[in-house]
């Protein structure tokens, strides 16, 4: 399969017999996934996720129902993440809406815990890539509590995260763009983080 322009950021998500590739074009601001059903002997690509800002770095993780959810980075000056939905296994997405999460054209990471909860490690504001942050959702996307990982006037960013299989959480970052920093912690630390207000966070960050 020829893409000229494709490119890779976020974690591939295994369905049994399905592979889905998260993947986008930074020429043209679109993302796809691409979808093997022969364990990655050959690979189709779904159609472009369009978003009005454009976007790029689709993270997906399974939902309730069998449904598959995906948030996007923003495209221009940043903004919010955008999200959008698949009920057929990645082949067609939902038009994709704005989330209330800030961004600032910086890429994060959403997985779903072992619990079936939601973590998403990101930047909390519309223009810099500071603080760094890590929220966990009480149940779907609501009654979201965070932690703070980084703050300061510097750089934290390119969060990629994942659960192990003793419990613990794993996020690694770019570090003041001098190293990559390794941070771990436990579900229960995250839920007794601060509760979130999501649309006074992104009002806070716009005005």
């Amino acid at each position: 399969m020829e893409h000229p322009g494709l490119m890779f950021r976020s974690k591939p998500l295994w369905m049994g017999d399905r592979l889905i590739l998260p993947v986008y074009d930074e020429n043209r601001w679109v993302s796809f996934m691409m979808i093997s059903d022969d364990e990655g002997r050959t690979w189709h690509l779904t159609e472009p996720i369009i978003t009005p800002p454009g976007n790029i770095h689709p993270t997906v993780v399974p939902v309730a129902n069998g449904r598959l959810l995906a948030y996007l980075r923003p495209g221009g000056a940043g903004g919010v993440i955008w999200r959008t939905e698949s009920e057929d296994g990645g082949e067609t997405w939902s038009p994709p809406v704005p989330t209330p999460w800030p961004n600032p054209n910086s890429g994060f990471d959403l997985v779903r815990l072992h619990s079936g909860r939601l973590a998403l490690a990101y930047n909390p504001s519309t223009t810099m890539r500071t603080p760094l942050a890590v929220a966990i959702a009480a149940h779907g996307e609501e009654g979201w509590r965070q932690r703070l990982l980084e703050k300061g006037l510097a750089e934290f960013s390119y969060p990629t995260m994942w659960h192990h299989t003793n419990g613990e959480i794993h996020v690694v970052y770019t570090y003041r763009r001098t190293h990559i920093q390794h941070a771990y912690f436990t579900e229960p630390w995250l839920l007794r983080g601060e509760h979130l207000h999501l649309e006074r966070l992104v009002n806070a960050q716009t005005t």
